[in-house]
Parts: structure tokens; sequence; C-alpha cells
């Protein structure tokens, strides 16, 4: 989309009232003017809008990534119905993430969030390990985001490999994970994850088996599976050993609205 302040400002408008909109992509390219302030008030809008599902938008090369990322980590933290965020940049870009302050706000924001099924954020010139580990650790306390991609600066760094095995150890939610490869001659991320990433699948059917046995009961005599305290230990079970993460509608900390299918929580 090639396209003014004026516009850009319209069509975030736009998405902060409309009520009907579930998916929303765009690509904005435009001149020698800088239009981070625009696409500030396009990505506010997404604190606003109760409706939309997905969510993608591709930046142009002149635009403050910093503020920009911020607006990104803000809108998310915000928003509690979009399912699928995607944030990439134009090829031949110089914009950056790379900044602390971006890094634990998009941390904070996906620790928070109870919606996001999926989350991708990319640039060219990648996000640095040492703010990619800060992403990765917000894993251990999100229990919803099921697909996760990040464009890393160097996927070969030690201690980032740590990070994804320590946060995919305690994540038994994540149903794949993708890092764009910069320079990757040993072995992927995705390969060190590929074991986690599969040993998550089997609880998720399990827990869907259960689900589906018949209504649940607040009765403890563990002599039924329509027991919710029978099923958690039969589901824990399924789970890595001293792993405390339990489907919601099992877990102790239950709201009395419908959780979310799939979601987990931690006992």
């Amino acid at each position: 989309m090639d396209t003014d302040t004026d516009t850009c400002k319209k069509l975030g408008h736009a998405l902060k009232h409309n009520t009907t909109l579930k998916s929303f992509k765009c690509e904005l390219v435009w001149g020698d003017r800088d239009k981070t302030e625009s696409i500030e008030s396009l990505l506010h809008a997404l604190k606003h809008n109760c409706t939309l599902e997905s969510f993608g938008i591709t930046l142009p090369w002149n635009c403050d990534g910093r503020r920009v990322g911020a607006a990104c980590a803000d809108a998310l933290a915000g928003n509690s119905t979009l399912k699928s965020f995607v944030c990439d940049v134009l090829y031949g870009s110089r914009i950056t993430f790379d900044n602390d302050d971006i890094a634990l706000s998009f941390a904070n924001a996906l620790k928070r969030n109870t919606a996001l099924k999926s989350f991708a954020l990319f640039a060219p010139q990648g996000v640095q390990p040492s703010r990619a580990r800060v992403i990765l650790d917000a894993l251990k306390y999100n229990g919803v985001l099921e697909q996760l991609q990040l464009g890393i600066q160097d996927d070969e760094d030690d201690g980032l490999k740590a990070a994804v095995v320590d946060a995919l150890r305690e994540n038994v939610n994540l149903q794949s994970f993708y890092s764009e490869p910069f320079r990757s001659e040993r072995q992927s991320l995705e390969e060190l994850a590929a074991p986690f990433i599969e040993r998550n699948v089997d609880p998720r059917r399990q827990g869907h088996a259960l689900a589906c046995l018949a209504k649940l009961s607040d009765a403890s005599a563990f002599n039924s599976l329509t027991e919710k305290v029978f099923r958690a230990r039969v589901f824990a079970f399924f789970l890595p050993p001293g792993c405390k993460w339990m489907p919601l509608e099992l877990s102790k900390k239950m709201a009395f609205n419908p959780p979310h299918r799939g979601a987990i929580s931690q006992v």
C-alpha cells in the first residue's frame, strides 16, 4: 500500500471502531518521509478493536524500529481477541528491533496475552541473540501460544540454543517453532526444538480425548473420569517430569468463563 499519513490514520480509526472485520493485512510502502507516528496510530487501534483475530503488517524502510516495536508490543499486551500477529519488514530495510526495552516489551506482552495463538517477528537484520533469549523466556509463562516464528540474527549462538531448550522444556503447548536462519551451518534451532514440539503433540491429544469423555464434576472420590481432580491426575501422566501445566478446564485457577479451546494454565 503506497499511502500517506492521513490515510494510515484513517485506517487506524476504522480498525478502532470496526466490529465485524476478522482479518487485516497491509504492506506499507512510502517515500522519503518518516511515517513512524502514522504506524503507531494504526497499531494503537488494536488496543480498542474487539473482533479482529488476525493482523499482519509489513513495515516500510523509513520508520523508527524502536518506536514501532514498542507500539507492536503495547498493542499485543492490550488486545484480547487477536489469534495471529505478524510483523515483517520490507527486504533491504535497515530497520532493527534490537533494543533491550523492545525485547522486554514483547516478552511481557506474550506473558500477559491469553488469546494469541501465532506470533511472528521478522526484520532483514534479524533480532540479536541476547534479545531473542528474552522473548523466548516468555514461553515459560505462556500457555496459549501454538506457533512462534522469529527472525534471529545469528542462530549459532550457544546461549540462544540453550535458551530454546530451556524455554521449550517448560512449555507444553507450543506446536510449531521456526527461526529464519541467517548463518546456519551447525544444528539449527528448529532441530533443537523438534523433540519438544513432538512431545507437545501428545498431551494436547490426550487432553482433548479426556475432555470428550463426559461432563466434568467436582467430586473427588477418585472412582470416575468425570471427576476433574481424577482427570487432572491422569493428564499429568503425559506431562514432562516436574511440569505443572494443566488444561485450563482442569486447573484450580479456572475462571467462571469458558476457557479458550486448548488453553493451559499452571496449577
